[in-house]
C-alpha cells in the first residue's frame, strides 16, 4: 500500500478550505497529524482552521505548538497574535505580533492587530505609531478610520459622505458598509 504524499494532502487540505469547506480541511489536517504528529504544516494549517472557526482555546494550544517548534513560522507567529488578542490576552498576543512583523511583509492588517493590542495595554504613543503604520500601507484602512473618528466625534454627515465614498470605491468593504449602516441609525 502507498504512503499518502503529505504535500498533496496538505495541498488538498488548503483547497478546502479556499472553497469554504473548513470541517474537511479540518478533518484531513487531524488525520495527516495522526500519521505524523511533527508536520508543522499541518499543525499550523490546523491552528489557523480552528481560530477561523471561533475555536480559540484549541487553536492557541495548536499554534502555540507551532511556533514553539519554529519559530521563524512569520504566518504562525501572527495567527497565534491574534487568536490571543481575541481572547483577550493583549500582553501576550503582542510578543507574536512584533515577532511575525519581523518576519512577514509589511501588512495593513499585522499594524492593525499590533495597534489594538497596545491600545488594551494603554501604550497610546506605541498604538497611534502601528496605527498609523496601517494607515499608510492601506490608504483604504485610513479612510475607514478616519471616517470612524468622525462618526465617535458626532461628526454623522462628515463621516457619512466619506464612508459613502468608501462603499462606492470598495463595494466589497463588509467594515465600510457596517459602518455606514451604524451612521444611518445614529443620525436618525
Amino acid at each position: 500500500m502507498a504512503t499518502p504524499n503529505p504535500k498533496r494532502i496538505f495541498d488538498r487540505a488548503v483547497e478546502l478550505v479556499k472553497g469554504g469547506a473548513r470541517k474537511e480541511a479540518e478533518a484531513l489536517c487531524r488525520e495527516a497529524l495522526d500519521n505524523d504528529p511533527d508536520d508543522i504544516n499541518f499543525v499550523a494549517l490546523l491552528g489557523w482552521i480552528l481560530a477561523e472557526s471561533n475555536q480559540l482555546e484549541e487553536a492557541a494550544a495548536m499554534l502555540g505548538r507551532a511556533v514553539r517548534t519554529t519559530p521563524g513560522h512569520g504566518k504562525a507567529q501572527e495567527d497565534l497574535g491574534t487568536v490571543l488578542l481575541n481572547l483577550n490576552r493583549p500582553a501576550e498576543a503582542i510578543q507574536h505580533l512584533e515577532r511575525a512583523q519581523e518576519l512577514r511583509p509589511p501588512r495593513a492588517a499585522l499594524f492593525a492587530k499590533l495597534g489594538g493590542a497596545y491600545q488594551k495595554l494603554g501604550r497610546a504613543t506605541e498604538a497611534d505609531a502601528a496605527l498609523k503604520r496601517a494607515a499608510e500601507l492601506s490608504p483604504v484602512q485610513a479612510k475607514l478610520e478616519e471616517a470612524t473618528r468622525l462618526f465617535v466625534s458626532g461628526k454623522f454627515r462628515e463621516a457619512e459622505k466619506l464612508t459613502q465614498a468608501l462603499v462606492r470605491e470598495n463595494p466589497d468593504n463588509v467594515n465600510a458598509a457596517l459602518l455606514l449602516a451604524r451612521i444611518a441609525i445614529m443620525a436618525r
